[in-house]
């Protein structure tokens, strides 16, 4: 029951399950299952996922197809080998024993645990505005939402779980999965929420079930440390009963809002909101002592380092996604310091008409982003040398790369630090835009968002 786009009231019918279920039962489902390519488990505590014989049914048809299992508090635990289990953050804390605190390192734990502990491939928690963690064989995937406005959410968790399942069972990976459940559970919202189910000759139907073509997806996470993905709407919040329900905002809601700066008490502006748009005015922040005048501050307070690098040559959307999850995870006292390739480290790696736009004038639009704490100039190849003296606990890197292929991964993680990938946003390179403005041939290294 709505009043406009808000729900008051939600009525359910049923009870718990009537018992074992019998012979005629299981075959049943045997039967429905035998030629099923995928399969979603919606768990609401009923006490059908604690039968025996269904049980039994629900592993070994995970076996065979990717099984997608959305547990809740009251319900049991996902059989042994589904491909993706979607807890929410609250029922990943519960069921993982990890208590509360900032959401990435508690999701990030939760979901490594449970995947252990529930022997699933894959494990994605969602956290409400801030989007997904997921955790599969080859490391952390962090997927950040966008903003979902215009209808009831109630249901866009149902429609993330049932997302993820089509898209596994059409043989995307976990992460293409998760990516493609984002987006559909914020087209749900943006599109009015619940909605009716038909079927005629052609079979059924549900509007917006599945994202539409040329959704940006992320890439397959791999590697032993989170990385993040640069993915569009959704995720889902917590109702009174624990249960996952979405929210109307997602991650990304800050780029519309825009970006404040508040003084600490050591007198260093950071940033109070992960706003990549907004700008502030120009400060000498361009070079390593300052960068890391900036980091030893916040390491005095507390506070979370997050180092990024690359090009940034003409700035464009991959950049600001790759900075917005930079910020993200640097959450609202850290600070975020970019280690830019200098004007010869550029043209060593992307040839002699690169850069388009010069050190000086990359750096100034970096340090004009509110997103940006400091920018170090570095100019060797790779960003060793500086990330040596910053020491950042979660180095970020823009790109289509596997964090444990990354030169720099095996430095930043002997002192503890976290190594995390933004997937390119599909489409948008610098390469590109300076082929399509006629200057600079595009080359044959990889070029992520650089």
């Amino acid at each position: 029951m709505l009043a406009g786009d808000r729900p008051l009231l939600r009525l359910d019918r049923g009870g718990l399950d009537a018992g074992p279920w019998d012979d005629a039962a299981l075959a049943a489902a045997r039967d429905a299952l035998a030629d099923a390519a995928g399969v979603l488990v919606a768990d609401y505590g009923r006490g059908v996922t604690a039968d025996p014989g269904v049980r039994d049914l629900l592993t070994d048809t995970a076996r065979r197809v990717p099984v997608v299992w959305d547990p809740h508090p009251r319900g049991t635990d996902p059989v042994p080998g589904v491909a993706l289990a979607t807890p929410n953050l609250a029922e990943a804390r519960a069921a993982s024993g990890e208590p509360d605190g900032d959401w990435l390192p508690t999701a990030s734990r939760a979901a490594a645990a449970l995947r252990t502990g529930w022997r699933a491939e894959s494990v994605a928690v969602t956290a409400g505005a801030r989007g997904a963690v997921l955790q599969g064989a080859g490391g952390l995937a962090v997927v950040p939402a966008r903003a979902a406005t215009g209808g009831d959410p109630c249901g866009a968790g149902d429609r993330f779980a049932g997302a993820a399942a089509l898209a596994l069972a059409a043989g995307r990976t976990a992460d293409e999965a998760v990516s493609d459940a984002v987006s559909a559970a914020g087209s749900f919202v943006g599109g009015g929420g619940a909605g009716a189910v038909r079927r005629d000759a052609d079979g059924w139907h549900a509007p917006g079930l599945l994202p539409r073509e040329g959704t940006p997806r992320s890439t397959r996470a791999a590697g032993s440390s989170p990385r993040a993905s640069a993915g569009p709407e959704l995720a889902s919040a917590d109702s009174s009963d624990g249960h996952r329900r979405s929210t109307r905002s997602a991650v990304g809601a800050h780029h519309q809002a825009g970006g404040t700066e508040a003084d600490s008490s050591d007198g260093h502006p950071r940033s109070t909101r992960s706003a990549v748009g907004a700008l502030r005015p120009n400060r000498p922040e361009r070079d390593g002592d300052h960068a890391l005048a900036v980091v030893e501050a916040a390491r005095a307070r507390g506070a979370r380092v997050v180092a990024t690098g690359g090009c940034f040559d003409l700035l464009h959307a991959g950049h600001a996604r790759t900075l917005g999850a930079a910020r993200e995870l640097a959450g609202p006292d850290g600070v975020l310091v970019v280690c830019l390739n200098s004007d010869a480290s550029v043209r060593r790696l992307k040839g002699p008409a690169r850069p388009i736009v010069g050190q000086a004038d990359r750096a100034e639009l970096l340090t004009a982003l509110a997103c940006v704490d400091a920018v170090a100039v570095f100019d060797e190849d790779g960003p060793q040398t500086v990330l040596g003296h910053l020491r950042p606990d979660v180095w970020v890197k823009g790109g289509d790369y596997v964090p444990d292929d990354l030169p720099e991964a095996g430095l930043v993680r002997s002192w503890g630090g976290d190594v995390v990938a933004v997937p390119y946003h599909a489409g948008r390179s610098s390469t590109r835009l300076a082929a399509a403005a006629g200057v600079g041939a595009p080359d044959h290294h990889q070029e992520g968002t650089a």
